[in-house]
């Protein structure tokens, strides 16, 4: 699929990865202040539970190598 595809799906609560990557996926993260806003964030995740927020390269958006996990 493509990034956009990609992006839409992992906004969607599924989580996402270019078919080269391994032990890693992008997923999407909902977090809720004390007072009831709501943040949305694009998580990057590895196997061994390290989260970083994701940042897109050249290569990733251009890329239509994109799958569901």
């Amino acid at each position: 699929m493509t990034y956009e595809q990609a992006i839409t799906n992992a906004k969607n609560g599924q989580n996402v990865k270019r078919s080269s990557w391994s032990g890693r996926y992008i997923r999407r993260r909902v977090e809720t202040d004390s007072e009831g806003n709501t943040k949305t964030y694009l998580e990057d995740v590895t196997t061994r539970t390290t989260t970083a927020l994701y940042t897109s390269t050249d290569g990733d958006i251009m890329a239509t190598d994109w799958v569901t996990t």
